[in-house]
This record gives C-alpha cells, structure tokens and sequence, in this order.
C-alpha cells in the first residue's frame, strides 16, 4: 500500500486563504482494496520497465490521442514501444509520483491532480502548477550555476515557452513567473506541470482495472 499510504495524508501545508492561486495536492479516500492493490502494481511496473504488464493493462480502445485511431497498436507506435528509452516510462511515473486525482465509486479514477483540480480562472495553454513544497527558483537552467532566487509551494505559474527549455527526450527547465507576477526565474521540469499536461484515466471493467486514456492536449 505504499503508494496510497503516501496520497492519503492531508496536505496541510497551504493556508486556504491563499488557495486562488495555489494548487495544493488533495488527498483521495479510495475505499477499493482492488484499486490500491493495482496501483501498486503499476507503480513496481515502471520502476522494473515491465512492459508486458503494461499491455495488459491497456483497453483494447485506449484513447492515446485526439483524432487518431486509439488502441494497444496504436499505443505502441506512439511510444516507440520496442525502443528502451520509450518516454512513457518517465511520464507515468510522473503521473503516479503527483498522484490526487480524483476517484469515483462507479469504478474510475483520474491522475493526476494538476488535470482534476485545475481551476479555470487560469489559462491552461499559459499557466501550469508547481507540484511540490521548497523548489527552488533559478536565475540560470543550471543545477550547479545558478543563484537560487527563492521557492514555489504548490503556486499556479504563467510559463514562458520561449525561454524554457522543456524537452520530451532530454526534459530540463521552464521558465515561470508566479501568476501575481511576483517571483519568477527557471524550475527544474519534475516540478512543473500543465493541466492539459499527460494524464491517466483507469476504470474498471469487468472487475478489473484497465487504462482506458493516456493522453495530453484540450
């Protein structure tokens, strides 16, 4: 139950009275031994690269795309499926480590909460969420030489594109400014991300858990 261990305890961290432009991550009540059972197994997945775990988990309709012709074929030549270095390894794990959601008793739940939660009061194609406590804000895309301008706890951020430097294969910094146009600078990619960012939709069928989408976009 490690994985929901860590999601169900209350994130208390922010003041409600600053909620309008935070983004805290909500604790999920999941009462579905079945579901904590298969997150767990999911997450061992992409820690071991277990591919055949991963296609069977699929839904033979998963939606991978808007427009395009879905299902486990199409998933696969999608995400370079034969290659070592697929970037879905990276993104679900992504997915899982945010974790929230949101879960519903009809059999369905949703990663991650930066989809779920997001308030529209913020562009989603202009603003993405910070989802962690005390990172760093950088005046420099650099680890080892850059001056740390101060931190972000779970803000709602404007990114610019432009002066980021994101990247699917080889991700590394974005550019933000907090969305009251207060601090700003480079955060490192793990703790940046869009509403209309990837996310996950698993229900079950048939009494057991599939993934039935697995995509970005609005």
């Amino acid at each position: 139950m490690k994985y929901f261990l860590f999601i169900l305890v209350q994130v208390l961290l922010l003041n409600n009275s600053l909620a309008q432009d935070k983004l805290p991550r909500p604790s999920v009540a999941i009462n579905d031994a079945s579901l904590i059972q298969f997150m767990d197994r999911l997450e061992d997945a992409v820690n071991t690269r277990d591919k055949d775990f991963i296609i069977s988990i699929l839904s033979p309709n998963i939606v991978n795309s808007f427009g395009g012709d879905n299902g486990i074929e199409e998933f696969k030549t999608y995400w370079n499926w034969s290659s070592k270095s697929s970037s879905f390894w990276r993104i679900m794990q992504r997915l899982i480590e945010m974790g929230g959601g949101t879960y519903k008793q009809n059999g369905q739940y949703t990663l991650p909460y930066v989809f779920t939660n997001w308030n529209d009061k913020h562009d989603s194609y202009l603003y993405a969420a910070i989802t962690g406590t005390y990172v760093n804000v950088r005046d420099q895309p650099s680890l080892n030489q850059s001056k740390v301008l101060g931190q972000f706890n779970y803000d709602i951020v404007k990114v610019d594109y432009e002066r980021s430097h994101p990247s699917m294969d080889s991700p590394e910094w974005y550019y933000v400014e907090q969305a009251n146009e207060g601090l700003k600078g480079y955060v490192f990619w793990k703790y940046v991300w869009s509403p209309i960012g990837y996310r996950a939709i698993f229900e079950k069928i048939n009494g057991e858990w599939k993934m039935t989408i697995f995509l970005a976009g609005d």
